[in-house]
């Protein structure tokens, strides 16, 4: 069968013939029919990925997946050809010492024997051996394959949300109106906050963002005229919680600059290796600052994210901005990459292979 696969670093990205699935007793098969372009999956086209590391390459991946199920073995009966579902592919493993000490979501070693291959594929194998219920989600009737491919991501943003333990009248900071700041932006909204206020670079996210439901935008094209905004915004105190989501380094800085007394800081968007933030460190300590770093979900987060996806509380169709066939994976992260077409990019969704 057909598969995209990350050949070499930087970019080498090919369609190959890889191995085909069968379905085992305790397997379902799964035809991709929505697959999302990550960030993440650019980055790692780019300069690699962890991942990579562990499974060598070439590397197939693909984790944000929506599909029909078109085959179902013998002794599986929870599903049944036909079925829509969303497709889970990075759950924790409950074992390493990561997940025993309550920190499923920096897993050591990621549960992916039971999936074959990633999402890049024509076809995705699933074994029950893990439990369905943490890799198989049904979508409801009504929700699309876009929604339910953008399960991962969300999942990622409810646990930010979660641990940034956000509390009724506080000033929330969202830094970057990207696809990631407009999902924390959305669950946001449904808090009773006192300030939502969202930072950008881009007029057309930023418009997106206020009609998304922040209080304020602000374009941030000068670090201190921002912070200025958002102290008259919060009557001189500052953010209670702020988000950041670009992977910049300098929105690292200005996240840290923004918080208020007792103000938590939570970095959402990844960074390059051998990138170095300059933070003040007596605000750490005068200020009580804490600062937390956001990667991955647990379980609990996927089921949260999924009841959201199914009881349609978000809008995330409106966030896809550009389609490609599976096929063109290299021009879709070539496109990315380019940083003259970024500020119109909020989310690139892939259908399955055109032929």
């Amino acid at each position: 069968m057909k598969g995209m696969a990350i050949c070499g670093i930087p970019n080498d990205i090919k369609m190959l013939s890889i191995n085909n699935v069968t379905v085992g007793p305790e397997d379902i098969i799964i035809k991709p029919k929505r697959i999302g372009l990550c960030a993440t999956n650019v980055k790692m086209a780019g300069y690699g990925h962890y991942a990579i590391d562990q499974r060598g390459l070439p590397f197939v991946e693909g984790h944000e997946v929506a599909g029909e199920i078109v085959e179902v073995g013998k002794d599986i009966h929870e599903y049944k050809i036909g079925d829509r579902v969303a497709v889970y592919i990075y759950i924790p493993c409950h074992n390493c010492y990561e997940c025993i000490n309550g920190c499923p979501a920096m897993c050591e070693n990621f549960i992916l024997d039971s999936i074959y291959p990633g999402g890049w594929a024509e076809y995705v194998r699933v074994s029950k051996k893990d439990n369905f219920n943490r890799r198989i989600f049904p979508l409801k009737e009504g929700v699309s394959y876009d929604e339910g491919a953008l399960l991962e991501p969300l999942s990622c943003v409810v646990q930010s949300i979660d641990l940034s333990k956000v509390q009724m009248g506080k000033n929330v900071v969202v830094i970057g109106s990207g696809f990631m700041g407009l999902l924390h932006l959305q669950i946001l909204s449904h808090f009773i906050l006192n300030q939502i206020i969202c930072i950008d670079l881009s007029d057309f996210r930023l418009d997106l963002a206020k009609k998304l439901g922040a209080t304020s935008i602000i374009k941030n094209n000068n670090p201190e005229e921002t912070i200025q905004k958002v102290l008259e915004l919060t009557n001189g105190k500052g953010a209670d919680v702020v988000f950041e989501v670009t992977g910049n380094v300098q929105a690292y800085e200005l996240a840290v600059n923004l918080a208020a007394k007792n103000g938590k800081v939570l970095f959402f968007g990844g960074t390059q290796k051998g990138k170095i933030m300059k933070i003040e460190s007596r605000d750490l300590h005068y200020k009580m600052l804490q600062l937390i770093g956001i990667a991955n979900a647990d379980d609990q987060h996927v089921a949260k994210a999924m009841k959201i996806i199914n009881n349609k509380q978000i809008k995330l169709s409106e966030l896809i901005t550009h389609r490609y066939p599976l096929e063109e994976l290299k021009e879709a992260i070539l496109y990315f990459q380019n940083p003259d077409n970024r500020e119109r990019i909020l989310k690139i969704m892939f259908n399955e292979f055109s032929s």
